[in-house]
């Protein structure tokens, strides 16, 4: 119970923290002729880069510190999804040689 607090307070956390971060959407050409420029905004200031390509979004410049928080939060969503698998499986399992017969491995 207390891991999934501590997601939830998380996800909460990062939700906050994004409405307050600058988001700015710049051409993958643009972003290339001033790519080193580009990185430090998101560096130092933290603001994300939304890659555009012909005006629809490709991807995204963020700083290191996003990119862990997100790894970190996604983690903890997998842990809950494979407990809450775990729970529902009430105790069946299928042995690996069985699973890869199965899928013709």
């Amino acid at each position: 119970m207390v891991k999934i607090c501590i997601a939830f307070n998380l996800y909460e956390l990062y939700n906050l923290y994004r409405l307050e971060v600058d988001m700015t959407k710049i051409g993958v050409s643009d972003a290339r002729d001033n790519l080193s420029e580009v990185v430090d905004r998101a560096r130092y200031t933290h603001e994300r880069v939304v890659l555009t390509k012909r005006g629809r979004e490709v991807g995204a410049i963020i700083s290191i510190d996003d990119l862990k928080l997100l790894e970190m939060l996604e983690d903890q969503l997998d842990v809950k999804a494979a407990k809450q698998a775990l729970e529902e499986s009430q105790g069946e399992r299928i042995p690996y040689d069985e699973v890869r017969s199965r899928l013709g491995l």
